[in-house]
């Protein structure tokens, strides 16, 4: 092997140290890749792969020609350190750490970003959904008069109301198996009264248990026809449930 071939592998395997998720194995115009693309690069990947340093883990299909996408082996990684002087190994690697470093703290920082826009558009869609409310002059529903025995009806028995409530539309002649939270509300409040926000409580405790699935309102949120019983799951503005099967 030519001390020009050594060279590119070694080269080519402290790329490929840096990259676990895989690099391709030959640079184009404007990408990256473990090799230059000429002839005498291609004898030096060619040793490398059989050599084992390197295997190929996937080939990128998206341009005229496919891009193999390889990862050092663990081979790879002893002849890497037995070939290499150790010293300038380590600085190229605390180069390369620090590098790497960077980037962890600009994406958390992005991420960071992303969760502050997030909640206050969270917040925002609620306000909406409150002032439509407001605006169409809504009433909460409420039963004042009606005496309710807690003792009889616990607020644990409501789940398995909710997912006999949920199997008996699915099974009904309708147009959509989803049962709307405004008429799934009222059939709750027979059994036992509660406010329209522990009624959500307890639909996304039942949705993130995987008892049911909360379906988002698919209109404009200025068509919610009773806008006061949709409520925010994730980033979406769920309005019908449904039971999983």
């Amino acid at each position: 092997m030519s001390d020009k071939s050594t060279r590119m592998i070694l080269d080519a395997l402290s790329k490929a140290v840096s990259e676990p998720a895989g690099f391709a194995l030959f640079a184009t115009k404007g990408e990256p890749g473990l090799f230059p693309a000429n002839t005498t690069a291609r004898f030096a990947a060619d040793q490398a792969k059989n050599a084992g340093w390197l295997q190929v883990i996937s080939e990128d299909t998206r341009g005229k020609q496919p891009v193999e996408i390889c990862t050092i082996t663990p081979a790879g990684r002893e002849y890497l350190v037995a070939q290499s002087n150790p010293t300038q190994l380590l600085e190229d690697c605390v180069r390369v750490l620090e590098l790497k470093s960077e980037e962890l703290a600009n994406i958390q920082g992005t991420l960071q970003h992303l969760e502050t826009a997030i909640s206050s558009l969270k917040l925002l869609v609620t306000d909406c959904i409150s002032q439509l409310a407001t605006d169409r002059k809504i009433a909460v529903p409420s039963r004042p008069t009606q005496v309710v025995d807690q003792a009889a009806k616990p607020m644990e028995a409501l789940p398995g109301f909710v997912m006999n409530q949920l199997k008996q539309w699915a099974m009904g002649d309708r147009t959509s198996p989803d049962y709307p939270l405004p008429q799934l509300y009222q059939a709750v409040t027979t059994q036992q009264h509660i406010s329209i926000g522990a009624y959500h409580d307890l639909l996304r405790g039942m949705h993130q248990q995987a008892q049911i699935y909360l379906h988002p309102w698919t209109g404009p949120l200025y068509t919610l026809p009773e806008p006061q019983f949709a409520l925010l799951v994730g980033h979406e503005v769920a309005y019908y449930a449904s039971q999983r099967n």
